[in-house]
């Protein structure tokens, strides 16, 4: 969590997505990092949490609520692909955690694809589980699309625990 605070610390990101967060934590740090020296309620940084979950939504909302961060944070109980289509503002950073209990992290690319025409320029794109075995077909998939778009730097792993990130930037 501490490497995602840093990061949005320094990036400073001023519209943030993150596309299956439950409880929240994930995107808290992140968010929490981008408004590090401002009040939340001073700071232009707004962060929108999706999950399916309702339970985990609830979570991260309170989460949210007991850090503080609740006036530039919001967690919504709904479908990411749904909310990415009807998604107007650009995205400064993405960050993509959705686990489907049948297919687990298989849509990661779904999201990237459906995510590239929202991303600012120079937006970062964080893909979470880089090294989780269970996962390993599905995040090679990501890393795959992530190679084929002209758009995105190449993909960075980063072994930050035992799960890992994947982190690229839109061009």
């Amino acid at each position: 969590l501490r490497f995602l605070y840093e990061l949005a610390h320094v990036a400073r990101p001023k519209e943030i997505v993150g596309i299956g967060t439950y409880a929240g934590l994930a995107l808290l740090a992140i968010s929490a990092g981008a408004v590090d020296g401002t009040q939340c309620g001073e700071s232009q940084t707004f962060a929108m949490g999706i999950d399916i979950d309702s339970i985990g939504t609830a979570l991260a909302s309170e989460n949210s609520r007991l850090l503080e961060l609740e006036p530039c944070v919001t967690f919504v109980c709904h479908d990411g692909f749904d909310f990415l289509q009807r998604r107007q503002t650009p995205i400064d950073l993405l960050f993509i955690d959705i686990d489907e209990p049948k297919i687990g992290k298989h849509r990661y690319a779904d999201v990237l694809l459906m995510a590239l025409p929202k991303l600012c320029p120079n937006a970062i794109i964080i893909a979470d589980d880089a090294y989780v075995l269970s996962f390993k077909r599905d995040l090679d998939r990501f890393r795959q699309q992530v190679k084929c778009q002209a758009i995105l730097t190449p993909p960075i792993d980063i072994p930050i625990d035992r799960s890992g990130l994947i982190v690229t930037q839109k061009r």
